[in-house]
């Protein structure tokens, strides 16, 4: 009879996260992201920071997700529609856990702007209630990289 699965075994294989180093870059990510002259969308809670922003050719879209407790950072890169979808499931599913959503408003507005995120970005962050944890500015900036170093 073959040996018993292990679930502690999975540990094991994957590599330790650098909490660290993964703070160190989210911080570089959330300084860069203004560098196009726009808003990227960035919303914030006591357990992640999500980030997402155009490249400098605005053909792709970063998007980068830091989880305050172990350190955990996500990255990828979206054509322009995925960085749409990607955007409105973080408002419909993340923040809906915070502030109460207008799904079917958030829903049209991303079907308007289904392949031009940075419009999608302008208008949510005027449609989305005064509460919701969502940078508006960037003169907030430093409240979101404060969250990323106090993780």
């Amino acid at each position: 009879m073959p040996d018993e699965f292990n679930f502690d075994d999975i540990d094991k294989m994957l590599a330790p996260i650098d909490k660290e180093a993964n703070k160190a870059e989210m911080i570089g990510k959330l300084n860069a992201a203004f560098a196009s002259g726009m808003i990227p969308f960035i919303d914030f809670t006591q357990s992640y920071v999500f980030l997402v922003f155009p490249t400098p050719d605005g053909k792709e879209w970063n998007e980068f997700s830091f989880i305050r407790e172990d350190g955990n950072l996500t990255k990828s890169k979206q054509d322009p529609e995925t960085a749409v979808h990607d955007i409105k499931e973080e408002i419909v599913r993340g923040l809906s856990e915070f502030v109460e959503i207008n799904v079917n408003q958030v829903t049209g507005i991303a079907n308007t702007y289904a392949k031009d995120p940075k419009a999608f970005i302008s208008e949510m962050i005027k449609v989305l209630p005064a509460s919701a944890p969502v940078l508006r500015s960037q003169a907030d900036l430093p409240k979101v990289i404060d969250m990323v170093k106090s993780a």
